[in-house]
């Protein structure tokens, strides 16, 4: 048997397909399960070895770009779900809650540097940093959808 060399990692495609061909795109309706033993078994993994993860995750990342279906873990259940739109819906907020944070962490970092310490190139990368992070926090404290200025009558 000859021996390949994959710089890349042994590449997932052919595990992606398996699982594309036994789980159908038209099957995956909002709210079905997937046990994780079932996709271990057709990719021939145990389930959260470092393969199955990265096999899973391609799958999962295919899944989203192509065909519109998200797919999320349930631990409790041992399996994924597809995502119903109220479910995408809350699945973006909880994103942008953690960018948020994120965000606020490093704006107090940003605020920790010594700015007489950094060179013109860092400074403006500093600002850049800065700027972008607040603007995720103002993005994120917009909560209605009606005028946020008042009207001049």
């Amino acid at each position: 048997m000859e021996n390949k060399l994959y710089f890349g990692g042994i590449p997932t495609e052919p595990d992606v397909n398996r699982l594309i061909d036994a789980f159908s795109v038209d099957d995956l309706k909002p709210g079905t399960q997937i046990a994780y033993d079932e996709t271990a078994r057709i990719i021939n993994q145990k389930v959260r070895t470092y393969r199955w993860k990265t096999v899973t995750t391609s799958w999962r990342k295919k899944l989203e770009n192509d065909y519109n279906i998200i797919l999320v873990c349930i631990p409790e259940s041992q399996a994924f779900e597809v995502l119903t739109e109220p479910g995408k819906v809350k699945l973006s907020r909880s994103k942008l809650r953690s960018s948020v944070r994120l965000a606020r962490r490093s704006i107090d970092v940003s605020g920790r540097v010594n700015l007489k310490a950094l060179s013109d190139e860092e400074r403006k990368n500093h600002d850049f940093n800065c700027n972008k992070a607040a603007s995720v926090i103002a993005s994120g404290q917009l909560r209605n959808t009606q005028k946020q200025l008042p009207t001049l009558d």
